[in-house]
Protein backbone atom coordinates (compact mmCIF):
# COMPACT_ATOMS: atom_id res chain seq x y z
CA UNK A 1 0.00 0.00 0.00
CA UNK A 2 1.13 3.39 -1.10
CA UNK A 3 2.19 6.43 1.05
CA UNK A 4 -0.75 9.02 0.47
CA UNK A 5 0.33 12.52 -0.32
CA UNK A 6 -1.66 15.78 0.06
CA UNK A 7 -2.04 19.47 0.83
CA UNK A 8 -3.27 20.37 3.81
CA UNK A 9 -4.03 23.77 3.19
CA UNK A 10 -5.15 26.00 0.05
CA UNK A 11 -2.05 27.79 0.32
CA UNK A 12 -0.02 24.52 -0.11
CA UNK A 13 2.51 25.12 2.41
CA UNK A 14 1.76 22.07 4.75
CA UNK A 15 2.52 18.14 2.82
CA UNK A 16 0.84 15.82 4.27
CA UNK A 17 2.22 11.93 4.19
CA UNK A 18 -0.06 9.64 5.55
CA UNK A 19 1.63 6.10 5.65
CA UNK A 20 -0.08 2.47 5.51
CA UNK A 21 -0.58 0.73 8.98
CA UNK A 22 2.38 -1.61 7.25
CA UNK A 23 5.01 -0.05 5.18
CA UNK A 24 8.62 -1.24 4.03
CA UNK A 25 11.34 1.52 4.54
CA UNK A 26 11.94 1.92 0.77
CA UNK A 27 8.03 3.51 0.97
CA UNK A 28 9.63 6.11 3.00
CA UNK A 29 12.29 6.55 1.39
CA UNK A 30 10.44 7.14 -1.59
CA UNK A 31 8.28 9.48 -0.04
CA UNK A 32 11.79 11.69 1.20
CA UNK A 33 12.13 11.66 -3.02
CA UNK A 34 8.42 12.56 -3.23
CA UNK A 35 8.61 15.67 -0.46
CA UNK A 36 11.85 16.69 -2.72
CA UNK A 37 9.98 17.20 -5.09
CA UNK A 38 7.42 19.41 -3.89
CA UNK A 39 10.14 21.53 -2.22
CA UNK A 40 12.07 22.02 -5.56
CA UNK A 41 8.63 22.89 -7.18
CA UNK A 42 7.59 25.11 -4.26
CA UNK A 43 8.48 29.23 -4.08
CA UNK A 44 7.93 29.01 -0.49
CA UNK A 45 8.26 27.30 2.63
CA UNK A 46 6.68 23.92 3.54
CA UNK A 47 6.35 22.17 6.37
CA UNK A 48 5.54 18.27 6.21
CA UNK A 49 3.55 16.19 8.53
CA UNK A 50 4.26 12.42 8.48
CA UNK A 51 1.11 11.17 9.73
CA UNK A 52 2.75 7.47 11.01
CA UNK A 53 -0.82 7.30 13.73
CA UNK A 54 -1.90 4.11 11.47
CA UNK A 55 1.13 2.47 12.34
CA UNK A 56 1.74 0.14 15.09
CA UNK A 57 5.08 -2.14 13.90
CA UNK A 58 8.29 -0.89 13.22
CA UNK A 59 9.05 -1.80 9.41
CA UNK A 60 11.56 -4.38 8.78
CA UNK A 61 15.55 -3.54 8.95
CA UNK A 62 15.24 0.24 9.70
CA UNK A 63 18.18 1.02 11.74
CA UNK A 64 20.74 0.44 8.68
CA UNK A 65 18.85 3.06 6.67
CA UNK A 66 18.84 5.95 9.33
CA UNK A 67 22.09 7.69 8.08
CA UNK A 68 21.36 7.33 4.63
CA UNK A 69 17.76 8.52 5.28
CA UNK A 70 19.54 11.33 7.73
CA UNK A 71 21.81 12.88 4.73
CA UNK A 72 19.06 12.67 2.02
CA UNK A 73 18.95 16.08 0.48
CA UNK A 74 15.16 17.11 1.63
CA UNK A 75 16.53 18.10 4.91
CA UNK A 76 18.66 20.59 3.86
CA UNK A 77 16.63 22.05 0.87
CA UNK A 78 15.63 25.56 1.80
CA UNK A 79 12.03 25.39 0.90
CA UNK A 80 11.95 22.83 3.87
CA UNK A 81 10.53 24.59 7.45
CA UNK A 82 10.23 22.22 9.23
CA UNK A 83 9.20 18.43 9.68
CA UNK A 84 6.09 17.14 12.44
CA UNK A 85 5.60 13.29 12.75
CA UNK A 86 2.45 11.80 14.15
CA UNK A 87 3.27 9.13 16.40
CA UNK A 88 0.07 7.16 18.18
CA UNK A 89 2.22 3.94 19.39
CA UNK A 90 4.76 4.40 22.55
CA UNK A 91 7.06 1.69 21.16
CA UNK A 92 7.34 3.89 17.90
CA UNK A 93 7.51 6.74 19.80
CA UNK A 94 10.85 5.64 21.44
CA UNK A 95 12.13 4.13 18.23
CA UNK A 96 11.56 7.35 16.43
CA UNK A 97 13.86 9.13 19.00
CA UNK A 98 16.73 7.00 17.44
CA UNK A 99 15.94 8.82 13.85
CA UNK A 100 15.92 12.32 15.96
CA UNK A 101 20.21 11.73 16.04
CA UNK A 102 19.89 12.24 12.08
CA UNK A 103 17.18 13.99 11.23
CA UNK A 104 15.39 17.03 13.06
CA UNK A 105 11.45 16.47 13.72
CA UNK A 106 8.56 17.23 16.32
CA UNK A 107 6.78 14.36 17.36
CA UNK A 108 3.08 14.75 18.10
CA UNK A 109 0.05 12.64 19.03
CA UNK A 110 -2.86 13.60 16.68
CA UNK A 111 -3.47 15.49 13.09
CA UNK A 112 -4.75 18.62 15.24
CA UNK A 113 -1.80 19.29 17.19
CA UNK A 114 0.28 18.43 14.08
CA UNK A 115 -1.35 20.51 12.21
CA UNK A 116 -1.47 23.68 15.06
CA UNK A 117 2.46 23.37 15.24
CA UNK A 118 2.76 23.65 11.13
CA UNK A 119 0.93 26.70 11.02
CA UNK A 120 3.04 28.31 14.52
CA UNK A 121 6.48 27.63 12.53
CA UNK A 122 5.52 29.24 9.12
CA UNK A 123 3.51 31.74 11.12
CA UNK A 124 7.84 32.20 12.62
CA UNK A 125 9.34 32.14 9.05
CA UNK A 126 10.88 29.06 10.12
CA UNK A 127 13.63 28.12 7.50
CA UNK A 128 15.71 24.86 8.10
CA UNK A 129 19.10 26.64 9.96
CA UNK A 130 16.33 27.98 12.55
CA UNK A 131 14.57 24.38 13.75
CA UNK A 132 13.90 23.86 17.05
CA UNK A 133 16.23 21.21 19.18
CA UNK A 134 13.76 19.31 20.89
Amino acid sequence: MAVDVHWLDEEQSILVFVYPSQFVIEEMIESQDTGLDYLEKSDGPIVSILDLSHVKTIPRQPLGRVPEMGRHPVHAHPNNAHTVVIIASPLLVRFAEVYKLYMNFRIVEDMEQAAELARERLAKGASPLDKPAD
